[in-house]
């Protein structure tokens, strides 16, 4: 079920050569917006800032889990009392659904190789 955790970072250059140094590798995906370290079991992610003029990222770190079935994980996320954010958004691995736990923690839950379109139209 754990697929990733990741944060917003403010220079993805310097963060990217930076965990790069930390883990003694190479990222598996780089971009811009986006860079992630193959961890074994799962990844690091690192994030481009939302905002384009923002001096400094938002957020914190985001817990990502794998699933199947993202709108029976939604239900369940929202079953137990999560904040869930309307609509799926796209990324490059799979379409994914964005809420928050009780306490205000990102959380995310993705369902690899999918879009967002394939999800409409179930």
């Amino acid at each position: 079920m754990f697929d990733s955790v990741w944060f917003q970072v403010a220079d993805m250059e310097r963060a990217s050569r930076f965990y790069a140094s930390l883990l003694g590798r190479d990222p598996a995906y780089e971009s811009a917006y986006w860079t992630s370290f193959d961890l074994g079991n799962g990844q690091l992610g690192l994030h481009g800032p939302s905002d384009p003029g923002a001096t400094s990222p938002q957020g914190g770190w985001v817990l990502c889990l794998a699933t199947d079935d993202l709108a029976e994980f939604v239900a369940r996320a929202k079953g137990a009392g999560a904040d869930v954010e309307d609509g799926y958004h796209q990324t490059p691995r799979g379409a994914i659904a964005s809420f928050r736990d009780p306490d205000g923690n990102r959380l995310q839950a993705i369902k690899v190789g999918a879009t967002v379109a394939d999800l409409a139209k179930d």
